[in-house]
């Protein structure tokens, strides 16, 4: 009886793994649907390339000229000194922790 039951149980066992252990079909990324030639395809991503611009059109609509005629030094002298009266936490940094 021993014996049968230990037959019993590594057969049930080995079912489980059978059935268990079937990989799944791989069908592919992606189907491949194109009604162009590989020529036209090459010729195209190479007339792209040539006339590529990392950002297009969008640099020249923020991209303005500096209007200040004011020299360097002095705009560097402004900002230091708007970097002194500088107060992190506006009114309330007189007061103490909260």
């Amino acid at each position: 009886m021993k014996t049968v039951s230990k037959f019993l149980a590594a057969s049930t066992v080995a079912l489980v793994f059978a059935t268990g252990a079937q990989a799944e079909k791989y069908e592919g990324v992606h189907p491949l649907s194109t009604e162009r030639s590989r020529s036209e395809l090459q010729t195209e991503a190479r007339a792209a390339t040539q006339n590529f611009s990392a950002f297009g059109d969008l640099t020249a609509a923020y991209v303005h000229a500096p209007t200040d005629k004011r020299k360097r030094a002095e705009v560097r002298a402004e900002a230091v000194n708007a970097s002194k009266d500088f107060q992190a936490y506006g009114d309330a940094s007189g007061m103490g922790v909260m």
